[in-house]
């Protein structure tokens, strides 16, 4: 299995938590700059599509070994994180922007597996924000 990019779910140590950054200036009401775009796991994503994986026959398991979640803006995915926080936020989108490689998610997709978007995001982002409390 290989997990890339930044993994969503409140981290034991909060500080560590994926884009803690983003959740802070949104819950301050501050502006939001990002720039490029990001691909992300998610915790629950990934454990639901291994137990999608543990029925499958042997051969079609060794066939999938990314567990990550399309990539997205970071615009959308700061936009998101916005909306989990229920915060007013404006997302600033910077000119200079970072490209990722993407780590191709075909061979899970294809065998049945599932990955929660920008809607799982909106959802950390507002778990995350309890967790600060």
């Amino acid at each position: 299995m290989r997990l890339c990019g930044r993994n969503i779910g409140v981290h034991p140590k909060i500080e560590n938590s994926a884009y803690i950054d983003i959740v802070k200036a949104a819950l301050a009401g501050e502006d939001v700059h990002v720039g490029g775009e990001d691909q992300f796991d998610c915790c629950a994503d990934t454990a639901r599509n291994l137990r999608l994986l543990a029925g499958l026959p042997l051969e079609e398991v060794e066939e999938v070994y990314c567990f990550t979640d399309d990539v997205y803006p970071m615009r959308e995915i700061a936009r998101a994180i916005v909306r989990g926080t229920c915060s007013k936020s404006k997302v600033v989108a910077d000119v200079e922007a970072r490209t990722i490689t993407p780590t191709a998610n075909k061979r899970i997709r294809k065998v049945g597996g599932t990955f929660s978007g920008l809607t799982g995001i909106e959802a950390y982002a507002g778990e995350l924000a309890k967790a600060l409390g």
